[in-house]
């Protein structure tokens, strides 16, 4: 509950802030946060397995480039991350550190009810399962640019 008082906050930039960890609840009381730019900073997979977009029901931009956002393989993920984000209309996942972004869950876009641009440029994504996007229905613009 790190930003509870903030509840007119409709941006929220915290890029390359070394984050590793966001606790769940953080972004509750955020009810017209428009703009979450967390890029720049150590956030993993397993963080975003872990509820940390619930209650963002106003969210529709949401930046996590320049991560460390890796998956094993392509399965079908328990907790999609973004699966609580159906006002989503732009999500920006490119350039993951480590090893890269090999692989895509074939359900990790789950939830995405209004996205229309995903930035996923410059990942090292072999391969896209048939049924990846199916999750996307208004999505018009794809970016994979390296």
């Amino acid at each position: 509950k790190t930003f509870v008082n903030l509840s007119a906050l409709r941006t929220l930039n915290l890029v390359a802030n070394q984050i590793e960890t966001i606790e769940v609840g953080a972004f509750d009381g955020l009810n017209k946060l428009h703009t979450l730019l967390l890029g720049g900073n150590n956030i993993g997979s397993l963080l975003l397995e872990k509820d940390i977009f619930r209650g963002l029901t106003s969210l529709n931009e949401l930046q996590l480039f320049s991560n460390y956002i890796s998956y094993s393989s392509t399965k079908k993920l328990s907790k999609p991350p973004f699966r609580h984000l159906k006002s989503l209309e732009t999500l920006t996942f490119n350039s993951q550190g480590h090893i890269g972004f090999l692989n895509l869950p074939e359900n990790f876009f789950e939830g995405l009810l209004s996205v229309r641009k995903i930035h996923a440029g410059n990942l090292a994504i072999t391969k896209l399962e048939p049924t990846v996007l199916t999750y996307t229905p208004k999505l018009n613009e794809l970016d994979r640019k390296s």
